[in-house]
């Protein structure tokens, strides 16, 4: 099986997909339900977290297979119901709870069968080994299970080429984008810089004249090694705090382009203050989506929210991730149509 990737990814056996998981989600998942779907077109995936109770494992399928027949059904024309074709599907269960693997890992499988997805193989896995579950699992006493190790396997090897970080759980992925100690003077030195700064302007000029700074400021700074200045980090976040003046900063960028966006984003992000990371969180989050890392995006969403709950394109971002709304429907929009042309 090959993945629709550039270069392809070759899919041989079950630690060649065990790897997959990591390459693309950028961390070992961990009590998780994972699905990955291959079709001609892209693959998909999505995880949820596996509850311990069973009594709580309906609902988590139940939201996890909502996401994906929503994602089927526009390959379908728009409604559920209608099948798929050329789909295939792997589920995997990262549990130590055999019991609890087989129920929810069954339950998908008949979801995405009536759908018309064709389910190669479910499995569960806890980080060092590998069942197969269903009509090919041996019985518990049976089957100690394969061993598998990622260590050194071509896609771990890929992805640090790749410069791909893959982080041991998704805790550590979201701690990726909160300050640490080593960060606690850039972040102070940043918080006395914006409240030098005073309010936003107001008027019309002053607000465009703001615009036109961000946008070029992070133009000539996005995949550069050169980082921004204190106060010009805080006069960033000063700045993309207005709607209008923020899409001027990312109304034109493009797929291409978005992991340069991520790094950019990222590092404000880790020297903001908490009172005043949303707008660079949401902005984190939708180059994260828009260069295919739905988890930092989802990271980074909850970020946003914690500093600023609600915050618009927070929601706009968050709406994109449950709607597992792919980056190719990404089209850049002219800076000429905003309200700040420039």
């Amino acid at each position: 099986m090959t993945t629709d990737t550039d270069p392809p990814i070759r899919i041989t056996d079950e630690t060649d997909l065990l790897a997959l998981v990591p390459y693309t989600l950028g961390f070992h998942p961990e009590q998780s339900l994972v699905l990955l779907l291959f079709s001609g077109s892209r693959p998909f995936q999505a995880r949820f977290d596996l509850p311990h109770d069973p009594a709580e494992l309906l609902p988590v399928v139940e939201e996890l297979m909502g996401t994906v027949l929503d994602h089927l059904s526009c390959r379908s024309g728009g409604r559920r119901g209608r099948g798929v074709r050329g789909v295939r599907g792997v589920v995997v269960a990262y549990t130590d709870e055999a019991l609890l693997a087989e129920a929810a890992t069954a339950r998908v499988v008949d979801l995405l069968e009536a759908e018309g997805v064709e389910v190669l193989t479910r499995l569960r896995a806890d980080g060092a080994r590998w069942w197969r579950l269903g009509l090919h699992a041996v019985g518990p006493d049976g089957d100690r299970g394969h061993p598998y190790d990622l260590t050194d396997h071509p896609l771990t090897t890929r992805g640090v080429y790749e410069g791909k970080v893959t982080f041991r759980s998704r805790d550590e992925l979201a701690a990726s984008l909160r300050p640490t100690a080593d960060h606690a003077d850039a972040v102070t030195a940043v918080a006395v810089a914006h409240a030098s700064l005073g309010p936003l302007p107001t008027g019309e000029e002053e607000l465009r004249e703001e615009a036109a700074w961000a946008r070029r400021t992070t133009r000539r700074r996005t995949g550069t090694a050169r980082p921004l200045r204190p106060r010009q980090v805080a006069r960033l976040l000063r700045a993309v705090a207005d709607p209008d003046v923020r899409d001027v900063v990312w109304c034109d960028w493009t797929k291409e382009g978005a992991p340069d966006q991520v790094r950019f984003w990222r590092e404000v992000v880790l020297r903001s203050p908490d009172d005043l990371v949303g707008p660079a969180a949401a902005l984190c989050g939708l180059a994260a989506w828009l260069s295919g890392d739905g988890a930092l995006a989802w990271c980074a969403v909850d970020r946003c929210f914690a500093g600023d709950p609600g915050h618009s394109l927070g929601r706009i971002v968050s709406d994109l991730l449950d709607r597992a709304v792919p980056p190719t429907v990404w089209r850049p929009v002219s800076p000429k149509s905003l309200r700040f042309a420039v």
